[in-house]
């Protein structure tokens, strides 16, 4: 148990008519014979000294004791006035008193009186009564000081939460930035696209772009996680999938369009596993000669290349290898089909495949997925990327998704 202020340390101001009283309970806070205890006539007395300095600032002051009637403002009054001021608040407060139980006092504790002091005085009971006022006082300053600092720290951590959001409101802005344009032209092909990360921003990244060849460039890829760590490597991705970028992954160091295994392989290489790291992506990259109708394609780890040809039912192309990062021995193929005029390539990360149902918990699933590319066969491709996505959603809703949902539609025109 904490100890009493040194008798040096001690400041009671004794509010009471009776000076008397004053000078025995200076006598009862023995050891602290010498602490300063100061008689006041009454609570004007206390209020003018401390304006004009012959009393001890509220600061200074460890504790007052008021006699129960009081000369003018009466103890009830005067407990209000001390609780209410800003700067006695946390002084504890006694009220002299020769019956525990009276109305008065009792109302002197609703007014904020701290404790009594019984009359007549008993030295050791008036002792540890002023002992757990202070202790009392002690704590709420403690705790007060606890809430300023909880309340700072709340502060810099809304600051820093507003910074953040602003960064992930412009990282989300570059992020949609890199994506395909809402209707990209393309020579005798047209797409369409939905995105939507779980979070602010995700680790979904694809693309469709014009060859030097008159070819195009088709990926989808999914970085493992999601959020900010997973986002920044697939905007690092976004940039190696390019054809305008020196030493283009896309292209060998003759500007020749690289075979989809080549490409895959490549990335393998810039990111190999390390030790400690868990960091991997999915990938599906293709290469669509729109005009002679070849598709050559690699899957790393990616769900099923969907197809659908005139005249033949949706089918998933399934057959694919490791993903990008996971194993350094890992090899890729380049998988080769004709595609009919007016074929339809639909790309999608897994969560259209693994979202579950609000209520059942049950994944979306590879067949319902085909169902609904069946269904959407006669919209354009941007009217059937929305369409294959509020498929999922729906099948989700009023739940969030989980995972970040891409899916990307192209035709053969």
């Amino acid at each position: 148990m904490p100890a009493l202020p040194t008798a040096t340390e001690m400041t009671i101001l004794v509010v009471d008519a009776d000076e008397d009283r004053a000078v025995l309970l200076r006598r009862l806070l023995a050891p602290l014979s010498q602490a300063r205890v100061l008689g006041l006539p009454d609570a004007a007395a206390l209020f003018a000294g401390v304006a004009d300095g012959s009393v001890p600032a509220p600061g200074q002051v460890d504790a007052v004791v008021l006699a129960l009637r009081l000369a003018g403002d009466d103890a009830v009054v005067t407990c209000r006035r001390l609780r209410d001021d800003e700067l006695w608040r946390d002084v504890p407060v006694l009220v002299l008193a020769a019956d525990p139980e009276g109305d008065e006092l009792q109302r002197c504790f609703d007014a904020g009186a701290t404790d009594f002091l019984r009359l007549p005085f008993e030295g050791a009971e008036a002792r540890l009564r002023l002992r757990a006022a202070l202790q009392l006082r002690d704590a709420q300053r403690q705790r007060r000081a606890r809430e300023t600092e909880i309340s700072a720290a709340r502060d810099e951590l809304q600051r820093s939460l507003d910074i953040v959001r602003a960064d992930l409101g412009a990282a989300r802005r570059l992020q949609r930035s890199l994506l395909p344009a809402a209707d990209p032209m393309l020579p005798l092909a047209r797409a369409g696209w939905c995105f939507r990360p779980c979070d602010e921003i995700g680790g979904d990244i694809f693309g469709i772009l014009p060859l030097p060849d008159g070819r195009i460039a088709i990926y989808m890829l999914d970085v493992a996680g999601h959020g900010v760590p997973a986002a920044l490597l697939s905007v690092s991705l976004h940039r190696l999938l390019s054809v305008r970028l020196e030493g283009a992954t896309l292209l060998d160091d003759e500007g020749r369009v690289r075979e989809p295994h080549a490409v895959v392989g490549r990335l393998a290489r810039l990111f190999e596993p390390q030790p400690g790291s868990i960091a991997y992506f999915t990938l599906l990259y293709a290469v669509l000669d729109a005009q002679g109708g070849e598709l050559q394609w690699c899957l790393a780890g990616h769900p099923p290349l969907l197809l659908v040809e005139p005249g033949r039912p949706a089918e998933a192309l399934a057959d694919g290898d490791m993903p990008v990062g996971l194993l350094s021995s890992a090899t890729y193929r380049t998988q080769r089909r004709m595609l009919a005029a007016g074929a339809r390539l639909v790309l999608y990360t897994d969560a259209a495949l693994e979202t579950e149902s609000a209520a059942a918990n049950e994944p979306f699933g590879l067949q319902r997925l085909l169902e609904r590319v069946e269904a959407s066969r006669s919209l354009g491709a941007a009217a059937a990327a929305q369409s294959l996505e509020a498929g999922v959603c729906d099948w989700r809703a009023p739940a969030r998704l989980a995972d970040d949902l891409s899916i990307l539609v192209v035709d053969r025109t």
